[in-house]
């Protein structure tokens, strides 16, 4: 069912989805990350996903596995989630294994780990909403994943400039490791802690004044700081540095000053003397055919008297102005 999920993860990062949970999954992948097998919901993980910095909170799989974890979960840029124990019931069968001690935060025996694996969350006895209705247990990664995708959404809305990347590294940095060899070998990072990521995102605040936004560039505007997220918004550029006049060439800004910078002219000259060559502020260079190259100089004989009309005597000796 990739190809299904893939759509559907389509169609969530359409409709602007900030985060976005995956209680799903099936077969192994026994590597760091599964990418380039071809499943088309790992590449939109990967690919359109990660473009537009939306994370995605994927369920390890329940089959038990120690040395794999579940598709898409086994992507790169999922955040890929096992299962603990959140209360002790003591031993207790599950389809695919048993576990003699449910000690509140052991990983269950059927939470899928490897490689891939990057933290864990409770999926054991969570007592959620139920179908078709009021509340109920819920067992299994996909209880896990929901858990982590509500941390996610936490952090995304302290601080909404967070990436993707930062999101899955400051759930992993801060997560918990705990309990005996098989918790450490089998929880990816650890247990997540939402307070202790949330005081994770505030030492990534990036500015906490105006002057720290100053990208030396004063052609786009002052940048000033968000205090609430820590992020820089753009200023107001400045005017544009066009006067409207082509023929001086195109205006640029000083980004030391801020000044507008006059532009290197055109050429408009064909290097032919009997143009006269202009510059038009929507066409750019022309050459008008209205020079007069030729100059009239009286001579005697009554040739070229230069009255500005063209005698036969004129025209007979071919240089006067007046018949040219």
């Amino acid at each position: 069912f990739s190809d299904d999920v893939a759509v559907a993860l389509l169609e969530a990062l359409a409709q602007g989805a900030d985060v976005i949970n995956l209680s799903v999954g099936g077969g192994r992948s026994t590597a760091i990350d599964c990418d380039g097998a071809g499943d088309p919901a790992v590449d939109v993980i990967n690919i359109e996903a990660a473009a537009v910095d939306v994370p995605v909170i994927v369920s390890s799989g329940n089959e038990g596995f120690k040395d794999g974890i579940g598709f898409p979960a086994c992507a790169s840029k999922a955040i890929a989630v096992g299962a603990t124990y959140q209360r002790n019931e003591g031993r207790i069968r599950w389809t695919t294994c048993v576990d003699p001690n449910t000690q509140t935060e052991n990983v269950t025996c059927f939470s899928n780990s490897g490689p891939a694996l990057d933290v864990v969350a409770p999926g054991a006895f969570v007592w959620t909403a139920a179908i078709g209705g009021g509340y109920g247990w819920f067992h299994g990664t996909s209880a896990s994943a929901p858990v982590v995708s509500g941390a996610a959404a936490l952090l995304k809305q302290q601080n909404p400039t967070l990436t993707e990347d930062e999101i899955r590294n400051v759930l992993r940095d801060s997560a918990l490791e705990f309990g005996n060899k098989r918790n450490q070998s089998r929880n990816g990072e650890g247990r997540i802690d939402s307070v202790l990521a949330s005081n994770a995102v505030d030492s990534l605040a990036g500015c906490t004044a105006d002057s720290e936004c100053d990208d030396n560039n004063a052609c786009n505007g002052p940048e000033t700081c968000d205090l609430g997220t820590g992020a820089c918004v753009d200023g107001t550029p400045l005017p544009p540095c066009d006067d409207g006049v082509f023929c001086n060439g195109s205006e640029t800004c000083d980004p030391t000053s801020g000044a507008c910078l006059g532009g290197s002219a055109p050429t408009c000259n064909d290097s032919s003397s009997c143009t006269d060559d202009s510059c038009n502020e929507f066409d750019g260079c022309v050459n008008v055919d209205n020079g007069t190259c030729a100059s009239c100089e009286p001579v005697s004989k009554g040739r070229c008297n230069c009255d500005g009309k063209c005698t036969r005597k004129e025209a007979a000796y071919g240089a006067c102005g007046d018949c040219l």
